[in-house]
């Protein structure tokens, strides 16, 4: 049976979880790794300590998909440093250590008087630091990597171009719209076309796509600003997007980049946005 990409990503998490838990088991001890297989305390160590790798890693994922939707790097940088630092950092610590101090308890310890501190804590805090840096690695800009420069848009589209486009093999391709769909990045072009998209992720695209040009609607929806016809609210007070011909589907904006769009209608003077009066346009 061939194995699905999520099934190599569990199978790379156990890798690291037990790889980290044979570093923190096997710490201070003067026995060689022969010897600690034939001990039974080594692999109680060896599995509790995988499992709490194992959770920080997924923790630290959750808290970095919730944080993208929340804030941002590319809108707010400044607040999402700070949220980052608390919840993908000191939370999986302190989620760490309560772990840790169970453990100790069980087996009649204080880990106050234990070589936590001193030793494992040590490692605990670079793995998470790491994890949330692999987490993030879309924003670093590393040495070896090369990044993607911003597409270059002519124009924006106008309401006579919407109703009058031309055939897309005579036009140049522009990207309309990327999403998510079955955990795969697509994207279409201003002609409601599929269009080849070379970044498989949403931080990706954003980081391809000029800022002035593109909003992040959803966590899995970039949508081309001058491609909105019109925004409306419904009963809940969700916002509807209407996209001009030929798109014909309502996108909704998730609740909470709702000010956020209203920002990117007002710094970007957008048709659809009223700026005298603070409102969408009806």
């Amino acid at each position: 049976m061939k194995l699905k990409p999520t099934h190599y990503k569990i199978i790379a998490k156990l890798c690291i979880s037990f790889a980290a838990a044979h570093i923190v088991s096997s710490l201070g001890q003067h026995r060689s790794i022969f010897e600690l297989l034939t001990l039974k305390a080594y692999y109680i160590a060896l599995f509790f300590s995988a499992f709490i790798a194992f959770l920080l890693l997924e923790m630290v994922a959750l808290v970095n998909e919730l944080l993208d939707g929340w804030y941002p790097w590319r809108y707010l940088w400044g607040l999402r440093l700070v949220m980052q630092t608390g919840m993908g950092v000191f939370v999986p610590l302190v989620v760490a250590f309560s772990f840790a101090g169970y453990y100790y308890h069980l087996h009649g310890y204080d880990i106050l008087q234990t070589d936590y501190f001193p030793f494992v804590f040590k490692l605990v805090v670079p793995y998470v630091l790491v994890v949330n840096l692999y987490c993030n690695k879309d924003y670093i800009k590393l040495p070896w990597e090369s990044v993607p420069e911003p597409l270059v848009l002519d124009k924006q589209l106008s309401s006579a171009d919407a109703e009058n486009l031309v055939s897309a093999s005579e036009a140049k391709t522009e990207i309309g719209l990327v999403y998510l769909e079955s955990r795969a990045c697509l994207a279409k072009d201003v002609f409601n076309q599929d269009t080849p998209w070379p970044y498989n992720t949403i931080n990706g695209s954003l980081r391809a796509l000029s800022g002035d040009e593109y909003f992040l609607a959803a966590r899995g929806l970039i949508i081309r600003g001058d491609l909105i016809e019109s925004v409306k609210q419904d009963k809940k007070r969700n916002l509807l997007v209407m996209l001009k011909p030929p798109f014909s589907k309502e996108y909704e904006v998730s609740r909470h980049r709702n000010r956020y769009l209203r920002a990117f209608g007002d710094k970007n003077n957008m048709d659809w946005w009223d700026k005298e009066r603070k409102n969408f346009r009806q």
